[in-house]
């Protein structure tokens, strides 16, 4: 997915009721395996956006997106999806891809990274 997007790193995290938050699974780029970024607390971030409203959101403004973690700005990022990953029609995870150039979104782009979040929640059920 992160190819598709030409994204600078992608991340799975997933729900976990003892950690308080969205725990860090497995990434494709070091800006998501710091300690910094390893749990997403409730509420917070366009992870929790989306997991909460079972869609994609995405800002291709990051530092101003009313959901950001200002604290993760280190990281450069510009441009953020958040896509929930749906088993039948619950939220299991959500998948990230974040850009350090920025991203226009459109509604295409978020119809392909919709499919791709269904397709990982069928290959895992």
């Amino acid at each position: 997915m992160a190819q598709i997007a030409r994204a600078d790193g992608a991340a799975l995290r997933i729900p976990d009721k003892s950690a308080g938050g969205f725990i860090w699974v497995a990434s494709t780029s070091a800006l998501d395996a710091t300690p910094s970024a390893e749990l997403i607390p409730w509420g917070q971030g366009l992870v929790s956006r989306a997991f909460e409203s079972k869609t994609v959101v995405a800002t291709d403004d990051y530092a101003n997106h009313q959901d950001s973690i200002h604290h993760l700005s280190w990281t450069g990022t510009t441009s953020e999806v958040a896509v929930p990953v749906l088993f039948d029609d619950r939220a299991i995870g959500v998948i990230t891809l974040i850009s350090r150039t920025g991203w226009e979104f459109d509604d295409r782009f978020v119809s392909l990274l919709n499919t791709v979040a269904r397709q990982i929640a069928e290959s895992s059920g």
